[in-house]
């Protein structure tokens, strides 16, 4: 905490301004703002990422179907898997 105080430009007694700014709502609320956003960036990596390198077998099928599918299909569907905990051996190809 100390060098961050420092470094946003508290020369004295930096660990107690650095306490004293995280009291405020504000900066708390800033932070937890500024995680969420970090948060959200990404999943939205995540996400690109399952498409350009997941299987594409669900996603072709959805080109060709001739009716819009059902929440249901579309939740059966691998259209964004997540393979970070599988072994190339269980992924679906």
């Amino acid at each position: 905490m100390r060098e961050a105080a420092a470094r946003a430009g508290f020369r004295r007694k930096p660990e107690l301004n650095g306490i004293r700014l995280l009291e405020k709502e504000s900066v708390r609320v800033e932070i937890e703002r500024l995680e969420q956003r970090l948060h959200t960036e990404q999943e939205i990596r995540d996400g690109y990422r399952r498409l350009a390198f997941g299987p594409v077998t669900d996603a072709v099928k959805l080109l060709f179907l001739e009716e819009a599918p059902s929440p249901g299909q579309l939740e059966e569907m691998d259209l964004f898997p997540d393979h970070r905990d599988q072994t190339p051996a269980h992924r679906r190809h």
